[in-house]
Order: structure tokens, then sequence, then C-alpha cells
């Protein structure tokens, strides 16, 4: 059931999505920079995430000046308590890409 909306820019600074269970439904991502950009997803809160050290779960690399669509029927799910998000320049990272980010999800 798709009960959130997420809407945010997204840079080099860890943002929550959600502090309980995360299930995406359809997630759209545009890279506003003329580099490849790299979406960093995180099971855990933006507190408990150190970019550049932290492992994401989850990279979605973004296309310079592109955008990236994804709609999962069956959910993408990040059962743990939170899902946080950043957006950065490199694949596991911390220098701030900007990516607007826009999300459906549930619980």
């Amino acid at each position: 059931m798709i009960t959130n909306t997420y809407s945010n820019t997204v840079g080099g600074t860890v943002l929550n999505v959600g502090l309980a269970p995360v299930v995406i439904r359809v997630l759209l991502i545009r890279n506003t920079t003329a580099a490849t950009a790299y979406l960093q997803m995180f099971p855990t809160p933006a507190a408990d995430v150190t970019l550049g050290t932290t492992v994401a779960r989850d990279v979605i690399p973004i296309p310079a000046s592109g955008g990236v669509s994804i709609d999962v029927p069956g959910g993408w799910k990040y059962p743990n308590n939170a899902l946080s998000i950043a957006c950065t320049t490199t694949r596991t990272g911390s220098t701030a890409a900007i990516c607007d980010i826009w999300m459906l999800y549930g619980g």
C-alpha cells in the first residue's frame, strides 16, 4: 500500500526518507549536474551514516543531466528501521552531486 511520497533535492548530506520499514514502489531521479551522479541508499538513519565510509546497500548511477525512472510493482524493501539517501559524484564517495528525487513508498 502506498501511503507516503518523498520529494526533495538531495546532495552530499545524508537525508532520511523514513525512520521505519520502507517499501519503495516508484522512484524518479533527475541528475542536475553535467557528470554522472550516484544515489546512495542506506538501510539506517542518516545520523548513523558517514558518507565515504558507510557502505550503501544500493547505489543507482544517474547519467549526466539525465534521469532514471524505476517502477517496482512488488516493492523494493528496506525492512530495517530506516531508509536514508545521498547523491554523490562517485559510487562510494562523499562529494555532493545534486539530484532531484521523487518517491512513492509505503511501510
